[in-house]
């Protein structure tokens, strides 16, 4: 049985499932969209995060922000990305968020409901409660793609070009 358990894998996907329940609307042609998040001197006093959303070549829905207030992380510039795509998404629009970040994946899917419990006392618990809030709304399914930061992927290099912008 321990085996079992210590064996037992569960996707994003199915995390957010359980999570935030499943989808009324499936669209086999979902929008798709990268997020990334960018520290300029972290740790710092100096430090200036910003957050990129790009949704495709020339589109107008990019995004080059800063990211408000005095908590300057990228991580928190991550989430912030994230939260500002589904923000900008139809709640009835199928939408793929594409992200280097393992930490916003892994916040939104499987640490949200401990955090919930804490009253979003934890580190960035205001973005992350903010987050969960619009996916709760969302009618149209939703996943979170893991994809490799400075990669050959073209689309994230973009986001990550505005993240830096942004900052």
């Amino acid at each position: 049985m321990l085996h079992d358990v210590m064996t037992l894998s569960v996707t994003w996907e199915d995390a957010m499932t359980t999570l935030y329940g499943a989808a009324l609307v499936q669209d086999p042609n979902p929008l798709e969209v990268y997020t990334d998040g960018s520290c300029l001197n972290p740790g710092t006093r100096y430090a200036a995060a910003g957050s990129g959303i790009y949704w495709g070549p020339d589109c107008l829905s990019n995004l080059a922000v800063r990211l408000p207030g005095p908590e300057q992380t990228n991580n928190r510039a991550e989430l912030y990305a994230i939260l500002r795509a589904l923000e900008q998404c139809d709640t009835m629009c199928s939408l793929r968020i594409y992200t280097d970040s393992e930490y916003a994946i892994r916040s939104i899917a499987e640490w949200a409901p401990s955090r919930s419990e804490l009253a979003w006392t934890c580190c960035n618990g205001d973005l992350l409660r903010d987050i969960c809030l619009l996916i709760r709304r969302r009618l149209a399914d939703l996943t979170l793609i893991w994809v490799q930061a400075h990669g050959k992927n073209q689309h994230n290099a973009e986001a990550d070009a505005l993240a830096r912008k942004g900052a």
